[in-house]
């Protein structure tokens, strides 16, 4: 199931020209029977990352973009007083650590 919920993360992620800069445990939800009998154009078992007030269009595309500081996140950076960072590779880190959270809560779960 967490193998499955990874997949939807990054397919989601990776489809848009666009950066995220919030990705989360918090910011994402795995559809519901209940929820699709609201919403039809959802899948029940597919994950969605919500609460896009964040995204912000980026001019470059990835490899070429320049650092620009760092969004109010819910995870740190990795470097204790890093302010910049290319927007992409703020959302790449923010996948792992996501990725980091199913794994660990996965393991609980079993």
């Amino acid at each position: 199931r967490c193998r499955s919920s990874t997949h939807y993360v990054l397919r989601g992620s990776s489809t848009m020209l666009s950066a995220f800069q919030d990705i989360c445990h918090g910011n994402v939800v795995a559809a519901t029977e209940r929820d699709v009998q609201g919403h039809p154009e959802i899948q029940p078992g597919r994950v969605y990352i919500i609460d896009l007030e964040t995204v912000r269009r980026i001019p470059a595309p990835p490899g070429v973009q320049l650092a620009l500081p760092l969004p109010q996140a819910q995870f740190r950076p990795p470097i204790e007083d890093m302010s910049q960072l290319d927007p992409y590779s703020w959302d790449v880190y923010c996948l792992g650590r996501l990725f980091g959270f199913l794994l660990e809560v996965s393991a609980y779960a079993m």
